[in-house]
């Protein structure tokens, strides 16, 4: 693998992990609704999950999807899941600072739910699925590649999503109005909730 392919693959996924989908709604709605609390452990949860992907598809996709398909693909539903279970919460719930216990209970679980969004986050199954075998020349790939490649995942989606749990925490101190906050909330909401339902029809089509 060339330092032309990891340049290619660096600079397609840095675009694709700046564009808003299910990850980035959910980083944003939960800092907007609750502060930065927690947040840095979700994108850790994000990145495991985007490990795992790139692992599947760098190690032999059409390998992992006839040994782990139906695994996948109950993954993808349990992910659709989560998506309508925090679309759900920002729905109902008012944007508000956490108390002390409920702040320690999101951290328990902010590192879980990152990872379960992931795993069923159509947009990052696309990236890897698709683009990735078109970037690296999986055929030669070494231990060392996909190494390199890790490392260039890591650095890539923290930079973008701490980037954007940054974004909203600024945006969060400024938009002090209840009604713009809870406005923005629901937007997120319907946005989770859509993605999850194309999660789903994806998966029984």
């Amino acid at each position: 693998m060339s330092a032309v392919h990891v340049l290619w693959f660096a600079g397609s996924l840095a675009v694709a992990a700046a564009v808003p989908g299910p990850a980035v709604m959910a980083t944003v709605g939960r800092v907007l609704a609750h502060g930065a609390r927690g947040a840095y452990a979700f994108c850790l949860g994000l990145l495991v999950g985007d490990l795992v992907w790139l692992w599947t598809a760098t190690l032999g996709l059409g390998a992992a999807a006839r040994v782990l398909g139906p695994v996948l693909r109950w993954g993808e539903l349990v992910g659709a899941a989560y998506l309508l279970v925090i679309a759900w919460r920002m729905w109902t719930t008012e944007p508000a600072a956490l108390s002390p216990a409920a702040a320690a209970a999101v951290d328990r679980r902010a590192v879980l739910s990152g990872l379960t969004l992931q795993l069923g986050n159509p947009k990052t199954v696309l990236f890897y699925a698709a683009l990735v075998p078109v970037i690296v020349p999986l055929g030669a790939l070494t231990a060392a590649d996909l190494v390199v490649l890790s490392v260039v995942v890591a650095i890539v989606l923290q930079v973008v999503n701490l980037s954007y749990v940054r974004g909203a925490a600024i945006a969060r101190r400024h938009l002090r109005a209840p009604r713009t906050l809870y406005v923005i909330q629901r937007i997120s909401a319907l946005v989770l909730a859509a993605t999850a339902a194309a999660v789903v029809v994806e998966v029984v089509s």
